[in-house]
């Protein structure tokens, strides 16, 4: 399976973190690199377990709200980036439930921003098969970048309970050490 993944994504085995869902990548990031009292940033609404993993893992929670339109000021969210130096950016990228995007261009400023101040940003692709941009080819040269994947949307393999993440080899074996037995 990492040998098919790796094919089809275009990177190494190395760059794979295979997990229960993409909600197992994503809680394990929490898990991993958030301890009690570090800023995360979360756009809102988004996909409903960025906050309750925030909250698990007492981490001070700063959400940046959709306009009444559902557009969202990338602007903003780079001035609240440098503000606040969160140690997690969370960006569901097609987010859901809006359908909002945040264009490539875009995201790759946040992503390298959010390098200068040791920030790391996940990017949550569950919906990337219906959206022609992804943003999984910028962890080959950006070490804070975790994309996270699932089977269950596009595929239509929600019950087979299988998500991966996508990141620089060292994330990967950051998020390996921490990886439960039994799954």
């Amino acid at each position: 399976l990492y040998q098919h993944l790796a094919k089809y994504e275009d990177c190494l085995p190395d760059n794979i973190y295979l997990s229960a869902g993409s909600d197992g990548a994503i809680k394990a990031v929490f898990e991993c690199f958030v301890n009690p009292n570090d800023k995360v940033i979360l756009l809102s609404p988004t996909y409903a377990m960025f906050n309750v993993y925030a909250k698990m893992f007492q981490a001070k929670l700063i959400e940046i709200h959709y306009n009444g339109n559902l557009s969202l000021s990338v602007e903003k969210l780079i001035k609240m980036i440098r503000g606040h130096r969160p140690k997690l950016i969370c960006i569901a990228n097609p987010n859901s439930p809006t359908g909002t995007i945040i264009s490539p261009q875009a995201l790759a400023q946040i992503i390298r921003l959010a390098n200068k101040i040791n920030s790391i940003v996940l990017v949550d692709e569950a919906y990337y098969l219906f959206y022609v941009h992804t943003v999984s080819g910028l962890i080959k040269n950006h070490e804070n970048l975790i994309v996270t994947r699932t089977f269950s949307k596009a595929f239509g393999l929600a019950s087979a309970r299988l998500g991966y993440a996508l990141a620089h080899p060292a994330m990967i074996q950051a998020l390996y050490k921490l990886r439960p037995m039994y799954e």
